[in-house]
């Protein structure tokens, strides 16, 4: 229980200590370049990938199945109240998310953001490993791709909110490695449910 709560301290941290230096270099970088040469700027591409929500994502999404583990292991293994209901809480947290992340999507996509298939592909590795297209701001001066990449990049635009999908998946994996089963019975449900799982991954 208290390892779990160590965990989840410890991730969170790190979410919100990488958003904070992303603020930080945000507002350094440019000063920096205007030291270099007064006539150059930083890319807008760069800027947004600075801006909030991006690194918080970024971060976010990699760490979300500890935190998530964290929380029902705080659940299932308390030594104290005080655990029981922060793990309550983290849970909680961790089950909204994906369904806030879905809402941005669905209202960004496409009415801020659209993929464009691109005809011809200069390279078959990166047809392979990119895709066929990109994503692109419907609103240059907005950056949405930009500050939300890490939830539709990998994906096309029908497919866009399938992030969703993987970090409730995530979610439910965290659930099954939290139980605890005595008997090999049990434990075979328990790994019956994380291949199921798993399989929706591919």
């Amino acid at each position: 229980g208290s390892q779990a709560m160590g965990v989840v301290v410890g991730n969170v941290m790190l979410i919100v200590g990488w958003a904070l230096l992303m603020q930080v270099v945000k507002v350094v970088l440019p000063r920096v370049v205007k030291m270099l040469s007064p006539f150059a700027a930083v890319d807008r591409g760069v800027m947004g990938a600075l801006t909030f929500p991006s690194g918080a994502l970024f971060v976010g999404q990699a760490l979300y199945l500890g935190i998530s583990l964290g929380g029902l292991v705080m659940i299932t293994d308390s030594q104290s109240q005080h655990e029981f209901w922060v793990g309550i809480v983290v849970t909680l947290g961790c089950a909204v998310l994906p369904a806030l992340l879905f809402r941005i999507v669905k209202k960004g996509v496409p009415e801020r953001a659209v993929y464009v298939r691109v005809l011809d592909v200069e390279a078959k590795w990166k047809k392979i490993l990119m895709g066929e297209g990109e994503w692109l701001t419907v609103k240059p001066n907005t950056m949405w791709v930009a500050k939300y990449q890490s939830l539709i990049r990998c994906y096309k635009q029908e497919t866009a909110w399938f992030n969703v999908v993987d970090m409730y998946a995530s979610l439910a994996t965290a659930g099954c490695s939290a139980m605890v089963s005595e008997s090999l019975v049990g434990c075979g449900h328990i790994m019956s449910g994380l291949a199921c799982i798993s399989s929706l991954f591919l």
